[in-house]
């Protein structure tokens, strides 16, 4: 299965290890699924790690935080190039990159917390899925294609 998983469900897995969001996180690790991934999606986890405001308050240790990054880097899935896509989520136009991204890497599902994207529920036939959606998904070992 191909999955674009959202830059707050990825930091919300450092937040909450034990929780849904971390779950998640130790499957990008065990490459239950193949995480699809784009440059821009990489530069956006990394700022939004870097924040002052943010390393203080994870649950992680520092070298866990380098280790994931590391991690997301060498991940085999696919590094997408993704093209401008038409305005999609006017309310928050940088959700438009995970959209895009999910198209040039021609993914199976999104993974999101995004109530804009959610509120979708697809994007050009790729289902929009809640955490608690994919880890069901998952757990039935469903595929993603087709539905």
């Amino acid at each position: 299965m191909r999955v674009v998983v959202d830059t707050n469900v990825i930091i919300s897995g450092l937040f909450q290890p034990e929780g849904i969001p971390g779950t998640i996180r130790k499957l990008i690790g065990k490459r239950t699924f193949d995480l699809c991934l784009s440059r821009p999606l990489i530069e956006e986890i990394s700022e939004v790690l870097d924040r002052p405001s943010i390393r203080p308050r994870l649950k992680v240790q520092d070298w866990e935080v380098e280790e994931f990054l590391q991690l997301l880097s060498r991940l085999e899935g696919g590094m997408a190039s993704p093209r401008p896509i038409d305005p999609t989520v006017l309310a928050d136009p940088d959700d438009d990159m995970i959209l895009a991204t999910a198209l040039a890497a021609k993914a199976d599902v999104i993974v999101s917390g995004d109530r804009h994207l959610l509120d979708l529920q697809s994007y050009q036939g790729i289902p929009i899925l809640s955490p608690r959606q994919f880890l069901d998904r998952v757990e039935l070992g469903e595929s993603g294609k087709g539905t």
